[in-house]
This record gives structure tokens, C-alpha cells and sequence, in this order.
């Protein structure tokens, strides 16, 4: 269940609402006999921490009444200073089943381009993560997918032709606290740049889940990803 700018507010903020949407994401999990949800709410605003928090306890004891899971993506943080203020990593992983780790967006299509998920940067989120939820609820969450920065505008690309394009111009390893491959090329006299994640530079962060002992891997999203993903998570995992 993805949410991104659609009157998350009006929801958090009403408990009426609130008990109504629970309920009806209870009901449809034992009607459909769905094993569980995954909750994604973006573009929220800090203030709707509390009902954030709110809706997650509400929603993972309903769902644990009826023997089902719940995952809640989050904003990336480092510390409890930082942004993503309404991801309250203690509260929501006191509550849910697991908590994906959104690993990505360093650099996304509407700033400058640069890694999408360099090492230590993913690190430092990971880090806190593991400070903060108990490390076996923890998913270290995986880009399948990169950017394309060109002066003309800029785009989310997939896995797959992020990697026709570097079969197709080369590509270069950046090594040290990225760990990320990137394409330059030109075309009509444009000049491209692409950072995506390989499964060379994902393979990086899947190490930590058993270094650390965390829940496992997330992946956004299916479709475009790496086809090398899946070997390398066999053997990684």
C-alpha cells in the first residue's frame, strides 16, 4: 500500500478516519487472505508523526489478531535530529513486524546529479536504524532503479536500461564511500550522466543483513531491476 500526496493528512489527523481505515485494511487482509501489508506513505509532514505512529500500532494489532504481518517503508534518517522527523523509527518499529529501510533518493531527478545510494551515506542510515529497532525487524531496502541527469531534464530510469546503456557507452566503477557504477555519454550534443544501482553496489548493503543480523531485503521496484539481483541475493542472503 503505497501512499504519496493524497490527503494522507485528512487521514492521520482524523481518528474517525483513522479506525475506519484500519479496520477496512484488517477486513481485506482476512477476506483476501493476504499474508499481510506493506505501508509506504510519502510526502507526509512532520506533524503527522502522531498519527503515524497511531495508525501503525492500530493496524499491526489488528493485523496480529488475525496471525498477519506488517512492513512500513521509511524516510531515510541518521540521527533523531535530522529529516523524516514523522518516521519515528522506536515507535513504528516497536509496532511493526519489519521496518524497510528506503536506502535510496541521495541524489534523485530533481537536484544535481550523483549516487543514488552511495555506501556511507546508506551506512550511516543503517546505523541508526540499528540503534534505534530491534536489528531482526530491520529490511535493508534495494534500489532497482537509477536516474538519468541531462540538461534537457532529468529522469528515474530502470535497472535494465541503465545497464543497456552502460553495455552500450561503458560505464565507470566509483569506488571508496560510494560504491555505485555511473554512465556518462553524449548524444545531439547533450551530455548524460547516470548513477543507478548494479548488483555489484547492492550486494554491498545485502552483506550487512547477516554481518548485523537484520531481517532481510526490500526491493523497489519489481519489474526494471537488475536481472543479477537474483543470484547475487541467493548467494548473499
Amino acid at each position: 500500500m503505497v501512499i504519496n500526496g493524497y490527503g494522507n493528512d485528512n487521514m492521520l489527523q482524523s481518528p474517525s478516519l483513522l479506525r475506519t481505515d484500519v479496520a477496512t485494511l484488517v477486513n481485506l487482509a482476512k477476506q483476501d487472505n493476504y499474508d499481510g501489508f506493506n505501508i509506504d506513505f510519502e510526502s507526509l509532514n512532520n506533524p503527522d508523526e502522531v498519527g503515524l505512529d497511531t495508525f501503525v500500532a492500530d493496524l499491526a494489532a489488528g493485523l496480529h489478531q488475525e496471525g498477519k504481518k506488517l512492513i512500513v517503508s521509511v524516510g531515510p534518517r541518521t540521527s533523531d535530529a535530522n529529516n523524516y522527523h514523522v518516521y519515528n523509527y522506536r515507535s513504528l518499529g516497536a509496532s511493526a513486524d519489519y521496518i524497510d529501510l528506503m536506502l535510496y533518493d541521495a541524489h534523485d531527478n530533481g537536484g544535481s546529479a550523483g549516487p543514488v545510494a552511495p555506501l556511507s551515506w546508506t551506512a550511516n542510515i543503517t546505523r541508526y536504524a540499528e540503534s534505534t529497532i530491534p536489528h531482526q525487524k530491520i529490511l535493508v531496502g534495494l534500489a532497482g532503479y537509477g536516474y538519468n541527469w541531462a540538461s534537457t531534464g532529468s529522469t528515474e530510469i530502470s535497472d535494465i536500461a541503465a545497464l543497456a546503456l552502460a553495455n552500450r557507452y561503458g560505464s565507470t566503477w566509483v569506488g571508496g564511500i560510494v560504491q555505485e557504477p555511473t554512465v556518462s555519454y553524449q548524444v545531439n550534443g547533450v551530455r548524460h550522466i547516470v548513477w543507478f544501482e548494479d548488483s555489484a553496489s547492492e550486494a554491498y548493503k545485502v552483506r550487512w543483513v547477516g554481518q548485523a543480523g537484520l531481517g532481510g531485503v526490500a526491493l523497489w521496484d519489481l519489474g526494471g531491476e537488475n536481472p543479477g539481483v537474483w543470484p547475487m541475493l541467493q548467494q548473499d542472503l
